[in-house]
């Protein structure tokens, strides 16, 4: 079973963290990305990524130190400081649980494409759905990264995929081509007797459900209906095989 999740705009690149690394999977997309953003002015940056003065300095300083030797990179699973990342725990996972992440998880990115836990990034800020057209001949990034990145999750061994990615990522990848089964898993809150998603709940939701699948080393659907993190209970009665629905 693979884990898909999405991404954080917050990041921050630990030096200090000591592990092994390794190479992203779309390395040559990334650069070519960059390259093709480096043309870009200032404020085009500005407008185009709707920043403010002082994202707008901190994203070209990031675009100009571009680069996989650049000395400020580190492994993705550490440099994303969103609420799912957080919820998380991960500076608590052993190394086992690094090594069982590396090949049960996969980050969805607009600039690197898709990614395993300890792959090294440098910091970036790029939404998988921009507005804007950024690379000659793709009008958006779904359009550049969609059979790309559908084509090397066919290639994958495991047959199942578990969606915890927000629907801005995980829609750059075309179920509808693809050869795995799909299955989505969505968190409730009970708001006066009714079942609500609260966006920021549902945020740390999918990182406690990440730390339980790698602390526990889950591999099938099965042992994903035990999940209790949080409070949160499988609601068998609304749940099928392809939807999994978790309510507390």
């Amino acid at each position: 079973m693979k884990v898909l999740i999405s991404p954080t705009k917050t990041m921050s690149i630990s030096s200090s963290i000591k592990c092994e690394t390794s190479k992203p999977i779309f390395l040559d997309e990334a650069n070519r990305i960059n390259m093709a953003l480096s043309k870009w002015s200032e404020n085009d940056l500005k407008i185009k990524m709707k920043l403010s003065a002082k994202l707008t300095s901190s994203t070209l300083t990031n675009i100009r130190k571009w680069g996989f030797k650049n000395e400020h990179t580190g492994p993705a699973i550490f440099s994303y400081q969103g609420t799912a990342f957080k919820h998380m725990d991960t500076s608590l996972w052993s190394e086992q649980d690094l090594i069982f992440s590396q090949n049960s998880v996969m980050i969805l990115s607009a600039y690197y494409g898709l990614l395993r836990p300890l792959d090294q990034i440098a910091p970036y800020r790029l939404e998988m759905g921009i507005a804007h057209q950024i690379i000659e001949g793709y009008k958006s990034m779904y359009e550049f990264w969609r059979k790309k990145i559908t084509e090397y999750v066919n290639q994958l061994e495991s047959k199942i995929i578990l969606n915890l990615a927000s629907k801005e990522y995980s829609h750059v990848i075309l179920t509808d081509q693809l050869h795995k089964k799909w299955i989505n898993c969505d968190f409730y809150e009970m708001k006066n007797g009714t079942p609500k998603i609260v966006s920021n709940y549902a945020k740390a939701a999918r990182g406690l459900m990440v730390k339980y699948i790698v602390k526990n080393k889950i591999k099938s659907v099965q042992e994903l209906m035990n999940f209790s993190e949080g409070n949160y209970k499988l609601d068998e009665a609304n749940s099928s095989e392809l939807n999994l629905k978790f309510i507390r």
